[in-house]
Parts: structure tokens; sequence; C-alpha cells
């Protein structure tokens, strides 16, 4: 009972910071869910509650994805990701939560102090490195978002091809991860009662912080989870 508890207000955590602040719902959920389920687990049950909020953007912003921008990475990312979690199913890495803690720590330097000032040249090549760096993060950590962000942000035209295009990447991917899984097994019983509670937990918290977004600063709002996950990145890394 304590165990559903906790996981539901994770999940009410990680909506309501995705609705005021923009980025993944992973952030918050891959810094605390492995702390209380299987690593395979949790990027199971975070991967399935990301990718319906892939879907509700998506849809939104079907009129201006650009299909030929993403086809490379994307193809590159999907297999990649199926590799890292065939890989990982079949003998999980003993040091895969000290990997997390990591990789956390580095994700939030990133997003902390290199954000929007590192740039790319969107073309085959750095299609090909962004598909392969998204697509293993993806696959170990359900988080393969920054490579992808910066190739897109190069290759799109203005706000509304990027974020429509990243979003429909996001989905793509998102959902071939959870097929992989899936596939691989990971989807039990007590995992698709978690992606429930998850799911519930979500939804309540974004409706939450749809209605108190304008009354936050965003870059505030932002730092403060970059924190966050930098602290628990530390946590994870430390304590293994």
């Amino acid at each position: 009972m304590l165990l559903n508890i906790l996981i539901f207000i994770i999940a009410c955590s990680s909506g309501f910071l995705q609705s005021i602040s923009g980025f993944g719902y992973s952030v918050v959920s891959m810094a605390t869910l492995p702390m209380l389920m299987t690593p395979v687990a949790a990027t199971t049950v975070s991967g399935v509650v990301g990718n319906l909020q892939s879907i509700v953007l998506s849809l939104k912003m079907r009129h201006h994805i650009r299909y030929r921008v993403l086809a490379v990475p994307l193809v590159i990312s999907v297999l990649s990701g199926w590799v890292a979690i065939s890989i990982m199913s079949a003998r999980p890495l003993v040091e895969y939560k000290r990997m997390l803690g990591i990789f956390l720590i580095f994700i939030a330097l990133y997003l902390l102090f290199f954000n929007n000032r590192i740039k790319i040249k969107a073309n085959i090549f750095t299609g090909i490195i962004t598909g392969i760096i998204s697509g293993i993060a993806n696959g170990l950590f359900g988080m393969g978002g920054p490579p992808a962000v910066m190739y897109m942000m190069a290759a799109t035209k203005n706000k509304e091809e990027y974020l429509s295009t990243i979003q429909f990447f996001f989905l793509l991917s998102g959902l071939s991860n959870t097929a992989a899984r899936i596939w691989n097994g990971a989807l039990s019983d007590a995992v698709l009662k978690f992606c429930v509670i998850s799911i519930a937990g979500m939804l309540l918290g974004g409706l939450a912080g749809a209605k108190v977004f304008k009354k936050l600063s965003q870059d505030q709002m932002g730092k403060f989870v970059y924190g966050f996950m930098m602290i628990m990145g530390l946590f994870i890394a430390f304590k293994g």
C-alpha cells in the first residue's frame, strides 16, 4: 500500500512539474522510481506514461511535423534502443544504479549550464550520432532527450516545427522502446499496476500544474528541478 502511494506521489509531482516547466516527465520519475522498483520496471513505467503525453502533444501539433528531419535519427535511435534494452534485459548491469546516478548528474549539468548554448549542424552524420546516443540513453535510462533536442533545434526552422517534430520523435522512439521492453518480458502484472497508478497521478498533477502555471517562473522552476535531479543523481551514484 505504501509503495503504491509513493508511486502515485512521484507521478503527481512529475506531472505537476511537466505542466510548469515543459520538460520530460522522465526527469523526476527516473530520479526516484529506481529507488522503489527494479531499473527495468522503472524505465517501463516512465516510458508508458511519457508515451501518453507525447501522443497528446503530437496530435495537437501534427501539421508542423518535419518527417524528413526526424527520419535518420529516429531509425538509428530505435535500433540502438532495442539493442540496449535486449542487453539490459538479458544481463542486468550490476552497476546500473550508479551509472544512472552519473547520467542524471551529467544531464543536470548540461541543462543548467549548456542548454541552448551548444549548437550542432544537422546532417546525416550528426543524425546518426544523435540516434545512437539517444537510443542507448533511452534504452538504459529512459532519458534520450538532450541529444535529440540539440539535433532538432538545428534541423528545424521555427519553434512550431521544433516542438512538433521533437514530440513526434519522442512518441515513435518511446513506443518502440516500450514494445522492446514488453517483448523482453518487462510488463508484469505489478508493472502494469504501477503504470495505471502513475497515469492517474500524472493526470492529477498535470491539472494542478496547469492552474498555477501563470503564477510561477518557468526559469526558476526549471533550475529547481535540475538541482533536484543533480542531488538525486549524487545520492544514487554514491549509494549504488
